[in-house]
């Protein structure tokens, strides 16, 4: 006797089955698999069809009722699941790598929850989610595929950058990286009517004024890594996603603003993944709260302002909780980002100049930041760290320069250039081309600096940030900041009133330069005072300057020091 289920009509027949819509997802990812092949080698293969084929295998425990009838591939969700979490592989994962990922999916993604129909989030992206977060350097490892633009082609500029975003000359997942591919995919779908578009329209354009907002750019945006290739095959998962048509679309919107918000804001630099993870648990609410009007109903209006009203009272307060979260914690993270950023810097600075104990940081308007690099005796060199506009963003260089003002190093901290292409401004064979330019050679060195071919905009921009250094260098308030010695050699003693008493201290100079400080006397408490005034003597030696700040809990004791040290440099 065969189970029957009591549901609401009206009922509207369709001869569609879930086999049927399954290979024609398996059709529509033909073209993306054999893209796969050609850009990255037979390994491929393996990665997508030894996925489909393991998940698979691992299901027929599953489906004793249905293998009875003969159907061993049974309703095909399980091989589609493995063929999409194979095109998300980079080409060179190990081979057990795909095993614990079919396992995933298939026992966690989907039978933990009842099989399908039951799941709540796409099987295929929860497997991947986990292999990001437990395996994320294999996960993570990219190569690059035949380059068909530089070689046959070379195009510069955007048209070169798009050129192989669309074609998939680029490193990234299998299947996801040729956008021709995935569209031909698309195409096919939806002349077979096998796919609603409102999901994918409204996760494209969502990324796109996003991107827009955030001042990404929208084409990159929309192109890169495997937003396509999610919106299409994988936000739009029948068990998973909103069955009512506005859920779908503020679903597809959700999809969108996560994963551009994710990219930029997060460490992970594909945001697609987890972007649809979120808005998959959200779709029964989403459903819920945004159904048309049931059967019979002649109130739904009045339901429907009822329940926009509640988003968007709710939305309101979010965004006014997480606004003044932000505002209350930027000048805390002003400070913990300006201490980082020393930090790389004094580790950078000392593949350049082995012997550096310290650095100091500089105001300036006109670069992210700069300052002098010194050992305990004296000055070794100044590091800037300057921003210009690339092709997809600022690219941020930092530039070691010695007492010559030669350039001794150049690293290019970050940027958004695209991978195999823009990314190329990062490679030493390109930086090692500015090496020991100094004031005196900048224009004719910089004029012969070979560009890359297919990224001139990358390879401006760190030609441009070079120069705006020197072009720094030739200010009136830089050459005072560095080169001009202040002080006489010799040791010199003075005194000033500290919190108790007065604080004595010996100061000597050589070559011009404050490199020792002693207090010889003081009355105030040494468990406070002690500490800070060590603090303010590396403070006043590494900046060489008396231009530094008092040490909060001990005030009057390091201003004390502070005017004494003065009245010491003074008496000269």
């Amino acid at each position: 006797m065969s189970e029957s289920y009591p549901t609401v009509g009206p009922h509207i027949e369709n001869k569609d089955t879930i086999e049927k819509n399954m290979w024609s997802v398996i059709l529509a990812l033909t073209p993306a698999v054999i893209a796969a092949v050609i850009l990255f080698g037979p390994y491929a293969l393996y990665l997508t069809v030894g996925t489909a084929l393991i998940c698979v295998v691992l299901e027929i425990p599953f489906l004793r009722n249905q293998l009875k009838l003969r159907r061993p591939l049974a309703d095909g969700s399980a091989a589609v699941a493995g063929l999409l979490l194979g095109l998300t592989f980079p080409p060179q994962v190990p081979w057990w790598i795909p095993v614990v990922g079919a396992v995933l999916t298939i026992l966690i993604g989907k039978q933990l929850f009842g099989g399908l129909g039951n799941n709540i989030f796409n099987p295929a992206l929860v497997a991947r989610g986990i292999l990001l977060l437990s395996w994320p350097v294999y996960m993570t490892s990219w190569i690059t595929p035949f380059d068909a633009v530089t070689s046959a082609t070379p195009l510069e500029g955007l048209n070169a950058e798009y050129v192989s975003l669309f074609w998939g000359n680029v490193p990234g997942s299998i299947g996801e990286t040729s956008a021709a591919a995935l569209l031909i995919g698309v195409l096919f779908l939806y002349f077979l009517k096998k796919i609603d578009l409102r999901i994918p329209f409204a996760y494209i354009l969502s990324s796109v004024l996003t991107a827009l907002f955030l001042g990404v750019d929208p084409l990159f945006t929309i192109l890169s890594g495997g937003l396509l290739f999610g919106a299409f095959f994988m936000a739009t998962d029948m068990v998973t996603s909103p069955v009512t048509h506005f859920g779908a679309i503020v679903y597809g919107v959700g999809c969108g603003v996560l994963t551009v918000f994710i990219r930029e804001y997060t460490i992970y630099p594909e945001g697609v993944t987890f972007a649809i993870l979120i808005m998959n648990g959200a779709s029964y609410l989403l459903d819920s709260l945004l159904e048309g009007p049931k059967f019979g109903e002649v109130n739904f209006l009045k339901r429907r302002f009822k329940v926009l009203g509640a988003v968007t009272a709710g939305t309101i307060i979010f965004v006014l909780i997480v606004y003044s979260s932000v505002f209350l914690l930027d000048i805390e993270n002003q400070n913990l980002n300006k201490l980082f950023a020393e930090n790389i810097y004094l580790q950078e600075a000392k593949n350049y100049f082995p012997e550096v104990e310290s650095i100091s940081g500089e105001k300036s308007d006109q670069v992210e930041a700069y300052g002098y690099i010194f050992d305990n005796e004296q000055k070794l060199g100044v590091y800037y760290h300057v921003k210009t506009g690339g092709f997809n963003g600022p690219v941020d260089q930092l530039v070691f320069l010695d007492t010559d003002y030669r350039i001794v190093g150049n690293i290019i901290m970050e940027h958004n250039e695209t991978p195999s292409i823009g990314a190329r401004i990062n490679e030493d064979d390109f930086l090692a081309q500015f090496i020991d330019i100094t004031p005196e050679n900048i224009e004719d060195s910089l004029a012969e600096i070979d560009l890359i071919s297919g990224a001139t905009i990358s390879s401006r921009a760190v030609s441009t940030g070079i120069s705006g250094i020197y072009d720094l260098l030739d200010t009136d308030e830089q050459k005072e900041n560095v080169s001009e010695e202040q002080y006489m050699d010799g040791e010199y003693s003075g005194a000033a009133a500290g919190l108790n008493d007065k604080v004595e201290v010996l100061v000597k100079v050589e070559e011009g330069k404050i490199n020792y400080i002693e207090v010889l006397n003081h009355s105030d408490t040494a468990s406070l005072a002690e500490p800070a005034f060590e603090e303010m003597t590396e403070q006043i030696k590494t900046k060489q300057s008396l231009e530094v700040d008092t040490v909060s809990g001990a005030t009057a004791s390091t201003q004390g020091l502070l005017n004494a040290v003065k009245d010491a440099l003074t008496g000269q």
